[in-house]
């Protein structure tokens, strides 16, 4: 199929769009993205848009900064095209406005995009918080197409976020088997093994996704993340002053890392240091106001621990 694909790229300007489908089933995401845009050059309208928004999305699953450039080329070329409506939901979602991203989305839905409509839709349920609607589209999703990468991913991470890491596991497991350079199900991956207590492996997945995809900001935070988790299950088994080492060198590293301040703050608490943990965690609201579990632990700073001390 393959082969015969190539050979009819001279011939067939949408060879390559066909070939950049099978390329992306098989889990070859870079080579589906080479595919993708040498079909973007030799086509027009409707069909360049589509194989521009197959580009974008491929390229979000593997972390690359040009999705999001690829997705508005889609829309440029076919304005009410499904390919670029399904692209630039997933466009919407990522950049934090998933009304957005449901909307567009069901509008894919509702001008036959198949799968790949209902998976940009569980995309932008999951980013609002209404998991059991993520959940159920990410599996009307896989049902529709076994093959698709994507909705694997988001359904594990739902699955990980309802506290069914365990579940999640051997799917994003055969994603990585299936597709050595799926840069989310590695970040998913690791961030399973830290809901399952084993922070150290989740630092290798962690790594490779970061490695990967250079240019993703979430892969290098990840990777500081899975580094406080690490420090934390150290502090869980007693560890605290390697804990304290650990993370204290961790944020002189990364002085604007809310998660950093956050664990610094945790293991100030389990040493009574009440004036410590203040100042880490006063810092982690500042750096990220929205994060409940760095505003809980400020509030018991600043109520138990300095009554206890008075």
């Amino acid at each position: 199929m393959i082969a015969t694909l190539e050979k009819a790229m001279g011939a067939d300007k949408r060879a390559a769009l066909r070939l950049g489908q099978v390329r992306e089933s098989r889990g070859e995401l870079d080579l589906a993205v080479d595919a993708y845009k040498s079909a973007a050059d030799r086509l027009t309208g409707a069909a360049k848009g589509e194989a521009l928004a197959r580009m974008a999305v491929v390229q979000e699953q593997r972390g690359m900064a040009d999705a999001a450039a690829s997705a508005e080329a889609a829309v440029a070329s076919d304005p009410e095209g499904v390919w670029p409506t399904i692209a630039m939901s997933h466009r919407r979602t990522h950049e934090g406005k998933p009304d957005e991203g449901v909307a567009l989305a069901q509008k894919a839905v509702a001008a036959g995009g198949g799968p790949a409509a209902t998976t940009a839709l569980a995309h932008a349920q999951e980013a609002k918080g209404d998991l059991a609607a993520a959940e159920a589209s990410y599996r009307q999703a896989i049902a529709a197409d076994a093959t698709a990468l994507m909705p694997i991913v988001g359904l594990a991470t739902v699955l990980r976020e309802t506290g069914r890491a365990a579940e999640a596991e051997p799917m994003l497991t055969k994603v990585i088997d299936a597709s050595p350079g799926a840069v989310e199900a590695y970040k998913e991956m690791a961030r399973v093994k830290i809901a399952l207590g084993r922070s150290q492996e989740a630092l290798s997945d962690a790594n490779l996704a970061a490695a990967m995809a250079e240019d993703d900001p979430d892969a290098r935070e990840l990777v500081t993340e899975v580094k406080v988790a690490r420090s934390l299950q150290d502090l869980g088994a007693g560890q605290t002053d390697l804990a304290l080492q650990d993370l204290t060198q961790l944020r002189d590293q990364n002085p604007a890392s809310a998660a950093v301040r956050l664990g610094l703050g945790r293991v100030q608490i389990a040493r009574r240091d009440a004036a410590g943990a203040l100042a880490e965690l006063q810092k982690a609201v500042e750096l990220d106001p929205k994060d409940a579990e760095a505003q809980y632990q400020l509030g018991y700073v600043q109520h138990a621990m300095k009554q206890s001390a008075a």
